[in-house]
Order: C-alpha cells, then structure tokens, then sequence
C-alpha cells in the first residue's frame, strides 16, 4: 500500500505544476492586493486554495485505467470507494454535455466559473439575510464576480485547442465569432448578479470582453479543463479591472451615458478585433 500511495503523491505533485495558470489571473493579483488586509484576505486564501487543489488531487486518480484498478492489492470496497474518483476530469461529464451551448460546457469546465459563484453566492446571502444590506457593498460585490470571470475574457478561445484553426476555416464571421464566444460571459455575469446588480455586471462585463478581445485573437494562451484561466495581467489585465469596475460603478449609480459608450466601445472592439481574425 506504501508504494501506491507513494506514486500517487508524485502524481499529484506533478499535476500541481499546472496549477501554475492562476499566475496570470485577475484574481491572483486581486488577492494579492487585498493581503495587504490580511484579515479580510484569508478565506477568500483558503476558497482559493481549496478551489485550486480538489481537481489536482483527483486528477492522479483518474489517470489510473480500469482494467488495472482491479489489478492493486484492494479490497472490493475499497475499488468501489475509488472508482467515482478515476473517471477523466479532463474529459467532461455526461450531465456538462447536456448543456445547449459549446460554450456554457466549456465554461463549465473552469475553475474561474465556480470562483465568480463562490462571491455570488456569498454576495446573495448576505443581499438575503443580512438586517440592513449596503446598495454600495452589493455593488461592489457584482464587481468581484465580474473579475472572477474577466481572464476568461481574455481567453475565449481557451479550451478550444486545435479547434481554433478550425475556427478560421469557418465562414463565420470574426465579429459574430467573438461575439459568440463572449456571450456567455455576458450572461453568466448578469445571472450570477441578479440579486446584487445585474445591469452593473452586465457593463463590467461588456468593458472586460472589449479589452479582452486583444488577447484573445492576437496573444492567445494555452489553458487546460480544471484550472484557472491564464492570462495576462499587465497591461491587459490591468486596464480589465480599472474599465469594469469604473463603468460598472458608474452604471450602478444611474449613470447610463456610461453605459451607451462602453456598448459602443464593445461594438468597436468586435468589428476591429473580428477584422484582424478575419485577416492574420
């Protein structure tokens, strides 16, 4: 039993080297800042944590083949405790590929999602449950989830490796394609926001998907199913955060001029961005 665990511990050692990605992540460097705080920092250190380690732990588990499962000195109870954990977490699960859109299952198969839903679901209970919620806080918290999502932004084509050739062999258009790929972004935001500030996430967004588009089609990244995002936080990252959370605060507070300008400078930035997909 000593060797077995023993070759699964360098098995996830060397899974946890992919874990590498959030380095380039918004919310890396959100956390870094915010550690400056260290008491409002640590269970969102420990979220973060958790969030990251689970799938590199299972991982090991699920390279094991089934027919040599059976082959290791274990009991049959103890094969059967085991089994959930050797299915492929890098191939997605049956109940992911019922989804409607390519792009909610590959979304779905990101750890940036369940980030945005750790802060939705924490801004929704205290917008429920708390005596006398501040409209600021809320609309702070629609902020977050909007950052938890805005790598992704930056990467729309992430989990689409080969596939992406193929996409410039598609007669789609670029704009429609980036679009596409966008807007379940733009959705997922709003809906996780629908308790705090919908319309506010929904403008963040918008801003993140504009600058994102660069990356996406001129400077794109490998990712891998079950990691954060990789990105690049300066500039574009940068510039991310301060447009999104500015327009979305701006939005937030009825500012709606703000809103018909970052819906124009989204327009601009798939026309121009979906040129240069067209034609390099």
């Amino acid at each position: 039993m000593l060797p077995l665990l023993r070759s699964i511990l360098i098995a996830a050692k060397r899974e946890s080297a992919s874990l590498s990605s959030i380095q380039g992540n918004n919310v890396f460097y959100w956390l870094a800042l915010l550690s400056l705080q260290p008491d409002s920092a640590l269970i969102w250190w420990i979220a973060l944590g958790l969030i990251l380690l689970l799938p590199a732990l299972l991982s090991p588990f699920a390279k094991i083949p089934e027919a040599r499962l059976h082959l290791w000195p274990l009991s049959k109870r103890a094969i059967q405790l085991l089994r959930p954990f050797t299915q492929p977490l890098r191939r997605s699960s049956p109940w992911l590929w019922r989804a409607p859109i390519l792009e909610l299952r590959q979304l779905l198969r990101t750890l940036d999602f369940y980030f945005a839903l750790l802060f939705a679901l924490s801004a929704t209970a205290y917008r429920l449950f708390w005596p006398d919620p501040e409209p600021d806080a809320l609309n702070a918290m629609s902020m977050l989830v909007v950052l938890a999502l805005s790598t992704l932004a930056q990467n729309l084509f992430t989990l689409d490796g080969s596939a992406r050739k193929r996409w410039k062999l598609s007669p789609v258009r670029g704009a429609m394609l980036l679009f596409r790929k966008g807007r379940i972004l733009l959705a997922t935001a709003t809906i996780l926001c629908l308790a705090l500030s919908p319309l506010a996430a929904f403008t963040a967004m918008l801003a993140a998907l504009a600058i994102g588009h660069h990356n996406s089609v001129l400077a794109p990244q490998d990712s891998v199913p079950w990691r954060f995002s990789a990105g690049r936080f300066f500039p574009h990252g940068l510039l991310q955060v301060v447009a999104s959370f500015a327009a979305g605060i701006a939005v937030a507070r009825a500012d709606y001029t703000i809103l018909a300008a970052t819906i124009a400078a989204y327009l601009c930035s798939l026309a121009i961005y979906g040129w240069l997909w067209e034609h390099f």
